[in-house]
């Protein structure tokens, strides 16, 4: 795991390019502590910070170069020893996974990336053709920024790199800024907050043509063209399998372990692998624990390392460590983000960090493909309904509401059928003109945003598609790169290996809820095997924070960034109305609305980046 840094000068005079990447560099020395490299010719360079995971030997150091190619890369291919045996007439000079890379564009050119299993950010100047080709993994598990001038174009792993670069500033982008504050979504597109700047969206590859300074980007990837109708396989197989190859390394192995079904599989699969090869090493869990009851999950933590013998590591968050750790927070995460529970995932990753773990898995993107979210209930009954399957539909409902409090029967109509049914604008225009409201949305964004929502609300498997491309799994990835990183750990996540994926999306719904339970595949997968207190649990918390208790117990400081928050967000806030509202909020017995952290938070990147104004 890595940072990477890349500078193309087209027209600027009297510049040091090894200046402009050294200072990229160095921004993201965190990404990589155990060395620094650089190549530079002519108007172009590339830069790397290495993290030292596979193969330790400085002969592995980047950026990597052979006779026609030269690569920086940040992540980790899993299957490079099955791909070494099949390019076997490359001569490679490591035991690395980043030669392989090289060898495989040999063989395979720009189509070399349909062969890889992991996760990968990566630049290769392919000299002969004088051009740079960029990738980025099936699901973006990996970042890749670009900022693409008339002067220049740089590529970089984190926002804040381009902060080095010359005449620089830093512009709030009102769309992304606004689909964040009204609806709690980043990395959606290829847009960012900051203006200008672009990810590489995942599954894409870029072509940079350095003769030309014309740019190109193509799809390589797309889940739904990759689904199946049925495969000889079983989820307990392909999950055993991808934990399997996650474990490949020559460092130390942790797991994030937050007692919930995702992680609590993931430890306990682990534990079976070792066990099955005669390992006998313990196996290192950080976990984040409350003494509030309401917030901590320490009964199922310790089920799961009670049961495999792990090595426990807990951390207690506590507010006065983020208000004096937010300013670095912020930094960290480039981008503003939605609540505290970002802080629990730090503190776990500084935990892994300060115990010397290296390396740390974790079970990011197992509720999107998995229907482990309360939402997808509404999708799955949206479904039932248009395919007629009104008895199960019924039977599903009434499941759900003698199970959970979280919906009404009034609600589930709202959202499973009368926006399906009824007109789409006159709905969301009633939202829209709610009165007391205090956000102002803009009408274009809000609506489309309910469109495409809608669109994908008529099935689990659409709705899947939605929540890995366009909604929780982008942000979420985004948050677990840099708080590991942060803390020079490579966070890995098996259950995004493609393979898992797509058998997954493909499966039949009832795989995924059935009679009311969610997550039915993992759960029958895994019986016999996860503990059946943790395989039984139908509670679902995460990396929750006592945010509520927080805010409230300092709402004078939190008052004083929510205005800055509310004066920032311009005509897209009634800041009056808005800052009763918060008086309001904090007075209540209720749980505090996520948009007061929103506000609070925007104000900190604002102050952080030095934002000068939003367009």
């Amino acid at each position: 795991m890595c940072g990477i840094s890349a500078f193309v000068n087209k027209k600027l005079n009297n510049i040091e390019l090894n200046k402009i990447l050294k200072n990229m560099n160095d921004l993201i020395k965190h990404r990589g502590p155990d060395g620094e490299g650089y190549y530079i010719k002519d108007n172009f360079g590339l830069g790397h910070r290495r993290l030292a995971i596979i193969d330790l030997n400085q002969n592995s150091n980047q950026p990597f170069s052979d006779e026609n190619y030269t690569v920086i890369f940040n992540g980790e291919i899993y299957n490079y020893k099955e791909l070494k045996e099949e390019l076997r007439e490359y001569n490679y000079l490591t035991k690395s996974d980043t030669e392989v890379i090289l060898a495989a564009y040999e063989k395979w050119g720009t189509k070399c990336v349909k062969h890889f299993r992991g996760m990968w950010a990566f630049i290769l100047y392919d000299r002969k053709r004088k051009i740079l080709f960029c990738s980025r993994d099936r699901f973006g598990i990996k970042p890749l920024y670009y900022y693409n001038t008339s002067q220049y174009i740089a590529f970089a792993s984190e926002i804040k790199q381009f902060t080095a670069l010359p005449n620089w500033k830093a512009i709030g982008n009102k769309p992304r800024i606004h689909d964040y504050f009204i609806f709690s979504v980043l990395d959606h597109t290829n847009e960012t907050m900051f203006k200008n700047v672009n990810q590489l969206l995942p599954g894409h590859n870029l072509i940079y043509n350095l003769e030309t300074n014309k740019l190109e980007i193509i799809e390589y990837y797309n889940l739904e063209n990759n689904l199946v109708e049925s495969v000889d396989t079983n989820f307990q197989n392909l999950m055993e399998e991808s934990v399997k190859e996650h474990m490949i390394s020559d460092v130390s192995l942790g797991a994030c372990l937050s007692g919930g079904l995702d992680s609590s599989t993931i430890v306990t699969l682990m534990n079976k692998i070792l066990r099955d090869r005669n390992d006998q090493r313990k196996i290192d869990t950080v976990s984040s624990c409350f003494k509030n009851k309401e917030y901590d999950e320490q009964e199922y933590i310790d089920e799961v390392n009670k049961n495999i013998n792990a090595k426990s590591h807990k951390v207690f968050p506590k507010f006065d460590d983020l208000l004096e750790n937010f300013d670095s927070i912020v930094y960290h995460q480039d981008e503003p983000f939605c609540s505290t529970s970002i802080f629990a995932q730090w503190n776990v990753f500084k935990e892994a960090n300060k115990n010397n773990i290296k390396v740390m898995l974790d079970g990011q993107g197992a509720d999107e493909q998995l229907a482990g979210y309360y939402s997808f209930y509404i999708a799955y009954f949206s479904e039932l309904f248009n395919k007629m399957e009104f008895s199960k539909l019924d039977k599903e409902i009434n499941a759900v509401l003698s199970e959970y409090n979280y919906f009404t029967k009034d609600q589930i109509f709202n959202r499973a059928f009368k926006m399906q049914l009824g007109n789409l604008e006159t709905i969301v225009k009633a939202k829209f003109d709610r009165q007391g409201r205090f956000a102002k949305p803009i009408w274009d964004l809000y609506f489309s945003y309910y469109e495409e929502l809608n669109r994908n609300m008529n099935s689990i498997k659409n709705f899947s598609l939605h929540q890995i491309y366009r909604s929780s799994l982008p942000q979420l990835l985004h948050y677990e790169d840099r708080n590991s990183m942060t803390f020079s750990i490579e966070s890995r996540v098996p259950f995004l290996d493609h393979r898992l994926v797509q058998f997954v999306v493909s499966s039949e719904s009832e795989k995924k809820i059935n009679n009311g339970i969610t997550k039915y595949m993992l759960r029958e997968g895994m019986r016999g095997i996860l503990p059946e207190k943790i395989r039984n649990r139908k509670d679902k918390m995460g990396f929750v924070t006592p945010e509520s208790i927080w805010l409230r117990k300092n709402s004078r400081i939190v008052k004083i960034y929510f205005e800055k928050g509310c004066t920032y967000l311009g005509d897209i806030i009634n800041k009056k109305v808005a800052l009763e509202w918060f008086d309001n909020q904090i007075a209540s017995n209720e749980n505090i609305d996520f948009t007061i952290w929103k506000i609070v938070c925007l104000a900190k990147w604002v102050e952080i980046f030095h934002v000068e104004e939003m367009i």
